[in-house]
């Protein structure tokens, strides 16, 4: 298995246990949202965001605001504590 792949289908089993978990919302197609954060991701680099902006700010703004809109309200209240840890 190519390791990309093999990064998706970990990155989405993690995903998938927040579910479980009661952390993501069970609707939460996670086979499509690794897809949508994948190039997401790319388009961060390609468009040269982490020679304008933190990485930590950078991955706030994106990348958690995307999974923070598949979280149950447990899920909301982690990542904002989360986000105020990291204000500190």
């Amino acid at each position: 298995m190519q390791i990309h792949e093999r990064q998706r289908t970990d990155a989405v089993a993690f995903l998938c246990q927040g579910i479980e978990e009661g952390v993501f919302e069970p609707k939460a197609d996670f086979e499509i949202i690794y897809d949508m954060l994948a190039l997401m991701i790319e388009n961060i680099f390609t468009l040269g965001l982490l020679n304008r902006h933190t990485i930590e700010k950078t991955f706030a703004a994106t990348v958690l605001t995307y999974i923070r809109g598949c979280a149950t309200e447990k899920g909301r209240h982690i990542i904002d504590e989360w986000l105020l840890a990291q204000e500190s």
